[in-house]
């Protein structure tokens, strides 16, 4: 079970944002559904709202897209180029 806690001072959304955009190029293809906002929760504990920050942010990056009825869906685009950008603003 992770933990999102880094003891470094940043909100825990910004630590499972962080975690979840490493894991989307290593764990999932195009397309593939992420696990459930409550599944992430249990897993990061940590509540539904910082879990939902996370993808949210995510989703604004262009990584994620929440479609409602199926989920939250990695859209297969770089991650690193993302991460780059988003340092930048």
């Amino acid at each position: 079970m992770a933990d999102a806690d880094g003891g470094d001072g940043r909100p825990l959304y910004a630590n499972v944002r962080e975690t979840l955009r490493e894991r989307l190029g290593a764990r999932y293809a195009r397309g593939d559904l992420l696990p459930t906002q409550a599944e992430l929760a249990r897993e990061f504990r940590v509540s539904l709202i910082t879990v939902k920050r996370a993808l949210t942010e995510l989703g604004r990056e262009g990584l994620v897209e929440a479609v409602r009825g199926r989920g939250t869906v990695f859209l297969g685009r770089s991650v690193t180029q993302h991460k780059q950008v988003s340092d930048v603003t």
